[in-house]
């Protein structure tokens, strides 16, 4: 049909809407609060199918936000509560503003990490309580990580965390937002020469724990990274949920190949158990912000080279440190790229290499030596 003067435009609806909340402040709350709260029951919207876990539909909206807060700068409010919101990084266009409290109760948001894009609000109250990753183990401190500033989450008060400031590659990292539903690999796939398609695809890749509660994260990496441990496989941005784990994964064909040929199947001794995976392929594309794992790897070598000595003594303890990226220092593949690149790097001035306390249980990654 052609659209007519006269006619409902979508688009302009909800900013209309949006500007109706936001000039009609005092009557949904308070003067500074901009209220959103079951926004597609507006009364403006009735004849529109509104839904803001639709990522197009929830762009508009942000973009409405961040028009009507701009010329508003006394909105120090932002309620977003009830309405099913799961892409909450739409929501990124608005971290320059001067948000100090956020509600976002009752929706679908997933984890707590997802909110990180949100870093530079200056919150300090946050209302989070009735989304999914208020299922996730310490979802507060992942959020008291991300918003120091915090005096109040969801009913408790809280105290600022004071963190020292460290200038580093983690700064320039971003957590990989999943924009795709991907390709669930399926029983037809589970062989190696459906799975070679799949074979120097940039993209991320989701592969999901079925544990039930059983296991918890470490005991799932340390099975990954005995199964795998050869091959190339650097587990990012894990997330992890009452029943299920999660992490991306890129560049690591040969990896994914094993769990393949494994049917997707993880052997856990620790627990005497097999857990189900579930892998699906190209949920998100790569960015010059992703994580980079064999960049952290050498900016470690190059923090542990002092003169002439290579000290890699108890690396894990360390490498636990790292932002977005499971590093496992025992794993041959993990050993072989450091020592590589601390042959090409150092080879001539190096005297002294260092690897007490790593729980090596053979030499093979120090054949590059």
């Amino acid at each position: 049909a052609r659209f007519q003067t006269g006619q409902i435009f979508p688009r302009q609806t909800i900013t209309k809407a949006v500007q109706e909340r936001c000039d009609n402040a005092a009557q949904y709350g308070s003067s500074n609060l901009l209220n959103l709260d079951s926004f597609a029951e507006h009364v403006s919207l009735q004849e529109l199918s509104i839904n803001l876990g639709n990522r197009a539909q929830f762009e508009v909206v942000c973009s409405a936000i961040v028009q009507m807060l701009n010329d508003n700068s006394c909105f120090n409010t932002l309620r977003l509560s009830n309405n099913g919101i799961s892409h909450i990084s739409v929501l990124n266009s608005a971290k320059h503003l001067r948000i100090v409290s956020l509600d976002l109760r009752g929706n679908r948001i997933k984890h707590p990490s997802s909110l990180r894009g949100l870093r530079e609000m200056p919150l300090l109250e946050l209302y989070v309580w009735g989304n999914n990753l208020a299922e996730v183990p310490d979802y507060e401190k992942v959020l008291h990580s991300i918003f120091p500033e915090l005096l109040k989450l969801d009913t408790s008060l809280t105290h600022p965390v004071v963190s020292k400031i460290v200038r580093d590659i983690d700064e320039e990292e971003e957590e990989v937002e999943v924009t795709s539903p991907g390709t669930l690999i399926s029983e037809a796939e589970m062989n190696a020469t459906a799975f070679q398609k799949y074979n120097m695809t940039p993209h991320w890749h989701k592969v999901t724990v079925l544990h039930n509660g059983v296991c918890n994260k470490q005991d799932i990496l340390d099975a990954l990274f005995n199964l795998l441990g050869k091959h190339t496989f650097f587990p990012c941005y894990y997330k992890t949920y009452s029943k299920e784990d999660e992490f991306l994964v890129q560049n690591c064909f040969d990896a994914l190949l094993v769990l393949v040929r494994q049917k997707l199947k993880l052997p856990m001794p620790a627990n005497n158990a097999v857990l189900k995976l579930s892998l699906t392929m190209n949920v998100a594309e790569a960015g010059e912000k992703d994580v980079q794992p064999l960049k952290k790897l050498e900016w470690f070598v190059d923090k542990r080279f002092q003169k002439t000595c290579l000290d890699l003594c108890s690396m894990q303890m360390e490498l636990n440190k790292c932002r977005f990226v499971d590093f496992c220092a025992k794993s041959p593949s993990t050993l072989r790229y450091i020592m590589e690149y601390s042959a090409r790097k150092y080879g001539n001035v190096c005297l002294v290499l260092r690897l007490r306390q790593n729980e090596l249980k053979n030499c093979q990654a120090l054949e590059s030596l």
